[in-house]
């Protein structure tokens, strides 16, 4: 019973109709289902706990936080929304025509990243826009407890969606566009820092993407780009570079030979581990002196 309570429509059919709105709640036994969306709809990701990441279906993916929304437009590869236990909160989604149309007189004002979003063909990557503080968990609970019902529902749900819009896409002022930027600058690099910790404390295991992705809370493909982005290696590239670092000291230390160092540090074959060497050292780990 968890796992269908987990999310459920608060307004609308997810994936129908000019607009929906869904329920994420925390799960408290069995697996957490993803949620599929169709093609060609805008959606609004909106945590007050835990974390998700969205796959868009155009081949981009983004990690969700509760102190940011993130926004997609579907294209016709599989998107999904996919989530932790312990995430809270409400999506929002649109008809993509629907929601060009409406924005389609206010573009010249619009946040750059979300008109390249809405209007590029085929769409821009997923967009990540900084929840205010006294936003951040007040969106779920109104969502939840309407004041109203029956047909006065659909103008409250409409206003409130046009308080998402208003919040969300529209260009900040310059201490806004600042505070956007460190926080989006903030967050990489916490991801980035947890990452190789992570790879730092398990450099002698075979290298498990998705559960490093689990482990800082983003998707496989989200984590890899960045990474890559911000240290300009693969995570690949920095894991054997870590090993070899750690090899070449217990070489150094003369209290291992090849073989038993490279079992130290996660190889399972030699010549793996020979070759490894050779490229972060220049040399092969029999020939290596320390200095």
């Amino acid at each position: 019973m968890a796992d269908q309570l987990s999310h459920f429509p608060l307004y609308g059919e997810i994936n129908r109709g000019s607009f929906w709105v869904l329920n994420l709640a925390p799960v408290t036994s069995g697996k957490t289902p993803s949620i599929a969306l169709s093609e060609d709809q805008a959606v609004f990701v909106c945590l007050r706990s835990g974390n998700a990441w969205i796959e868009d279906g155009n081949g981009d993916s983004l990690g969700i936080a509760p102190s940011e929304m993130v926004i997609g437009l579907t294209g016709k590869g599989s998107a999904a929304i996919r989530r932790n236990a312990s995430t809270d909160g409400v999506v929002v989604g649109f008809r993509k025509s629907v929601f060009q149309q409406s924005l389609e007189p206010h573009r010249p004002t619009l946040i750059p990243q979300l008109a390249h979003l809405i209007f590029s063909e085929p769409s821009g990557p997923l967009v990540s826009v900084p929840l205010p503080d006294h936003i951040q968990g007040r969106w779920t609970d109104e969502f939840r407890n309407p004041p109203v019902e029956g047909a006065a529902a659909t103008f409250w749900f409409e206003s409130k969606v046009r308080e998402f819009i208003a919040i969300c896409c529209f260009n900040r002022t310059s201490h806004q566009s600042e505070f956007f930027c460190s926080r989006q600058k903030r967050l990489a690099a916490d991801r980035i820092g947890r990452t190789r910790a992570y790879i730092e404390a398990h450099f002698d295991e075979p290298l498990d993407l998705t559960a490093l992705a689990n482990h800082v809370d983003c998707s496989t493909h989200y984590l890899s780009r960045t990474f890559s982005e911000a240290t300009g290696k693969t995570i690949s590239q920095f894991l054997r570079e870590v090993r070899i670092e750690k090899a070449a000291r217990l070489l150094s230390s003369g209290r291992y030979n090849v073989s038993e160092a490279a079992v130290e540090v996660g190889y399972q074959s030699l010549s793996h581990f020979s070759k490894a060497f050779l490229k972060e050292k220049g040399c092969l780990p029999s020939r290596f002196n320390g200095a």
